[in-house]
């Protein structure tokens, strides 16, 4: 099919269109890639995996996911030794890792509970599915996808390894090894208040006070001293204003607590900067198992979630889209754009 053929059906912007429903931008990228096939083995499969997404969508307990952000552009510094991925990075691939596990335990609960000779909706009375291998596939219309979740890498480890550091609204925890640090900071700037406090609330200074209220310059709580009274203040000068009347000082004993805050500052810095780096260690053995998830969730159904087939004759063009796996046929016009068609229906089988 070339490329004039694809403008005239119209699948650049159906293709676009649908991304727009993906519920991660990997899967949109994935789906923005995909052309039109004539194989009609491929076409034959994804049919069924189409027919599989819609009854199960359809059914009592339709499959758990969820969308992530992109996380292929840092996987490959995962297998690297001494590397460390930053806290969004840690943050987005835990998001991942939750959404592929919650899928993945659909599939196992729903492949148990037909295991089990429970009957429901998707209950099939025989046949099943040709060429399956398990009991899902065989007994339950929306087999086949039950099976391709089941399959997926278990990422349950990775995804607890990141939640003991990072919590579910992405903020690194309160943990033991951080907790003292971040209690001298909170201390230090409490002592930093009070001693600027007393600067500003000093009766005899007032009068040589540019404001009553204090000023931060280069991260260091300063006062704004009038130039004139500059000597009857020690301290290190931070700036001068433009106008030449105002001089930002930080006074003698303010220096020495912000400087303490500095140092504690640098070391929570250090200390973070650490854990994330062994987290990454952690992370490391499971790089292949979380590449070969991404891969099996963007290509092409679950993608955030779902796959869309437009045919046209033996063609069919697979197109990933949220919200489950739609069949758009293509009926084609006979005279002019506006008479080509499109529908949404289940996929004939």
């Amino acid at each position: 099919m070339n490329q004039r053929t694809l403008e005239v059906l119209e699948y650049p912007r159906i293709r676009e269109e649908i991304a727009l429903s993906c519920m991660s931008e990997e899967g949109k990228a994935a789906l923005l890639e995909k052309s039109p096939s004539a194989d009609r083995a491929e076409v034959a499969r994804l049919k069924a995996l189409g027919s599989a997404w819609m009854r199960s969508l359809s059914g009592e307990n339709p499959p758990r996911f969820t969308g992530w952000p992109a996380v292929r552009p840092f996987l490959s510094r995962l297998p690297v030794e001494g590397a460390s991925l930053v806290i969004e990075e840690l943050y987005a691939l835990y998001l991942f890792c939750e959404g592929e596990t919650q899928f993945r335990a659909w599939a196992e609960a729903r492949s148990a509970s037909v295991a089990s000779g429970r009957r429901d909706s998707l209950s099939m009375s025989g046949g099943g599915v040709p060429g399956a291998d398990t009991a899902a596939a065989v007994l339950s219309a929306d087999g086949s996808l039950v099976s391709s979740a089941a399959a997926l890498p278990d990422l349950t480890a990775p995804r607890n390894e990141i939640f003991r550091i990072i919590d579910k609204s992405g903020e690194l925890r309160d943990l033991p090894e951080l907790r003292s640090i971040r209690q001298n900071i909170r201390r230090i700037r409490q002592d930093i208040e009070k001693l600027v406090s007393r600067y500003l609330g000093d009766e005899n200074l007032k009068p040589m006070l540019q404001s009553s209220l204090p000023t931060i310059r280069d991260g260091r709580q300063v006062i704004a001293v009038r130039s004139n009274y500059r000597s009857r203040v020690r301290g290190i000068v931070h700036e001068v204003s433009q106008s030449g009347q105002t001089v930002y000082v930080e006074p003698e004993d303010v220096v020495d607590r912000n400087n303490d805050l500095v140092t504690e500052e640098h070391r929570l810095s250090r200390e973070v900067a650490r854990i994330l780096r062994e987290l990454t260690g952690r992370l490391s053995p499971f790089h292949a198992d979380i590449t070969a998830a991404l891969d099996a969730m963007v290509e092409p159904p679950p993608a955030g979630a779902a796959t869309t087939a437009v045919f046209s004759l033996p063609m069919a063009i697979p197109l990933p889209v949220a919200g489950g796996m739609w069949m758009l046929p293509f009926r084609p016009s006979s005279s002019g754009r506006d008479a080509t068609r499109f529908s949404a229906r289940e996929p004939s089988r």
